[in-house]
Parts: C-alpha cells; sequence; structure tokens
C-alpha cells in the first residue's frame, strides 16, 4: 500500500489531466465511465492540499473499436483501468474485455499489452498508447462466431470432459467491495463459470463461490490477481462426490441456487465506504443453513435481530 510521503502530488495531476483529455476523446455515454466519479473531486482536493486523507485511485473503463472495419459495437473491447497514485512513474493496472475472446485469447490480449506497456518510458501518461495499441491489434485476438467462447471451453478448468470429484465452496474476505466494475464481473464470470453463492459489497466485503473443486479453484485465481486492498480466501470446504460408497450430487451439496449481488440496509461512514447490517446478513446465512461461517468470517458471534 502507498504510503502518504511518497505520493507526488504532480502525479495526481498529471491524472487528472488525462483523465480530462480522455472523457474529451469519448465524450459519448458508455464510451468513457469512471468507476467512481466522486473520486476526481477527492484527488483535486488532495493535490490542492484541503484534504490530508489520502484519496481513492483513479479507475476507469474505455470502450476501444478496432481499427478493422466499421465498429458495430459488438467488436469494442473493453479497457479497464486503475491509476496507482504514483502513475505514471509507475505502470498503469490495465485489464481487457471482450465478449467475443476465448479464456485463452483475453489472457493473451492482456499480457501482450502489458508486455507493451512495460516498453514505455516512465513518467509519461501512457493510456493513449494503449488504447491506439488495441485499437491496432486487437482483432487478431477476436473469436469468429462459430467459435464463440462457452462456459465448457477453452481448454481451462471448466472444460467439459474433466472428470470432477470434488464439491468445493471458498469463502473470500475482502477489506472492501465498492467497484461497480468488479462487483458487475463477480457476478459475470460466476455465470459463465456455473457457481452459485453471492457477494456482499461494502466494508468488509464477502465473496462465497460453490461448485466443482476446479473451477471454483480458477475463479479465486482470477480474481486474487484484481487490484485489492487486501483480500483472502478464509475458509474452504471441500467434500468428495463419491465416499464409502454413497455419492452426493452438486446440487445437494449447494447452499444457494444462484450467484447474486446482496444487501441489507447499508449504513454509511467515513465518506462512500458503508457498512452492510450484519445482523440481517448473518440471518440471511442462518436461512442458507451455513450461519456457522460468520464467526469464522468475522470474528464475532452472529445474532438474529429483533424485530
Amino acid at each position: 500500500m502507498e504510503e502518504q510521503d511518497e505520493i507526488d502530488t504532480s502525479f495526481l495531476e498529471l491524472q487528472l489531466s488525462e483523465v480530462e483529455m480522455l472523457h474529451s476523446m469519448y465524450p459519448k455515454d458508455g464510451e468513457f465511465e469512471l468507476d467512481d466519479p466522486l473520486v476526481i473531486a477527492d484527488v483535486r482536493e488532495f493535490v490542492d492540499g484541503k484534504v490530508a486523507d489520502i484519496p481513492p485511485r483513479i479507475s476507469f473503463a474505455i470502450k476501444v473499436s478496432p481499427e478493422s472495419g466499421a465498429s458495430t459495437g459488438k467488436d469494442d473491447f473493453e479497457l479497464i483501468c486503475s491509476l496507482p497514485h504514483q502513475y505514471p512513474n509507475l505502470e498503469p493496472e490495465i485489464f481487457v474485455r471482450h465478449n467475443f475472446c476465448s479464456r485463452q485469447q483475453q489472457k493473451q490480449v492482456n499480457q501482450d499489452l502489458t508486455d507493451f506497456i512495460s516498453t514505455l518510458e516512465r513518467g509519461d501518461i501512457c493510456i493513449t498508447e494503449a488504447i491506439q495499441w488495441l485499437q491496432e491489434n486487437g482483432a487478431n485476438y477476436i473469436s469468429s462466431t462459430e467459435n464463440l467462447p462457452t462456459s465448457q471451453g477453452d481448454g481451462d478448468a471448466t472444460k467439459s470432459d474433466i472428470k470432477h470429484t470434488t464439491l468445493t465452496r471458498l469463502w473470500i474476505h475482502s477489506h472492501h467491495i465498492r467497484s461497480k466494475f468488479k462487483r458487475r464481473d463477480l457476478l459475470d464470470m460466476a455465470a459463465d463459470m456455473q457457481l452459485t453463492g453471492f457477494c456482499l459489497p461494502g466494508k468488509p466485503g464477502i465473496i462465497c463461490i460453490e461448485g466443482y473443486k476446479e473451477i471454483c479453484e480458477e475463479f479465486w485465481h482470477r480474481v486474487r490477481r484484481w487490484t485489492w486492498k487486501k483480500i483472502s480466501c478464509k475458509h474452504r470446504e471441500d467434500e468428495p462426490i463419491e465416499s464409502e460408497g454413497e455419492s452426493k450430487t452438486l446440487k445437494e451439496f449447494r447452499f444457494f441456487e444462484n450467484f447474486e449481488e446482496i444487501s441489507f440496509d447499508a449504513h454509511a461512514f467515513h465518506g462512500r465506504d458503508y457498512h452492510m447490517d450484519l445482523g440481517k446478513f448473518y440471518q440471511y446465512l442462518d436461512e442458507h443453513k451455513c450461519g456457522y461461517i460468520f464467526k469464522i468470517l468475522l470474528g464475532v458471534d452472529g445474532k438474529i435481530p429483533t424485530t
């Protein structure tokens, strides 16, 4: 984590200027979207010396069309950027998404873009260079419509020819979950991988996923690589599909029918962060036969709120 005395406000000034430039380059609705527009005011106040608290990072998403042919929207890449406080002296954290990229193609385009950014001179803003690279090279990573990715393809842990032997449930604890991009991506990825569970945003943030062992591990592998203040898998439950002559189906193992975002009477505190009503969270867990996990996740006994 970056310390306050290490933050050079001239870097933040450059970030503000770059965001303003990008917004002018992509003025249409949906082309350029800040994760949290209020962060810009926070950064400006910090730069101007009006506040001492270190502001959150600036994060945003840009729709980028490859140069091959006219854009129809469906060919657009989504370039998700998170700027460390020391950017552009440090590399930006960038992730590329595309609906028609297989997982292997998406992994490759992200690696190649990261390699390209590493060749650029530090100290200069570089998001426009990343956009240009993606415009020029993005079409090379897009699958044809005959080879669209599915939840059972791409040679990864979800491949249908894998013989699953273990059912798994992971309980993940994050310092906070606030980003609308992360929340959207958690929902999309869980649905794509056919996992069940929930995401509880706020401070702290809680994620539960359940499904086949290999797929849960792939989900956790991807999520923990995102930018987090702190995140850990607090508890894991594994159960063999066949044990001592008995077998258990995935449906029998699951506590949840799908994967959804849940919320319970959020209480604002400390700016835009918020706590959920933990009594109602415990009640939710108890109703799904997993109230035991509350103390493991949060270190205190759960109590069902009185009405």
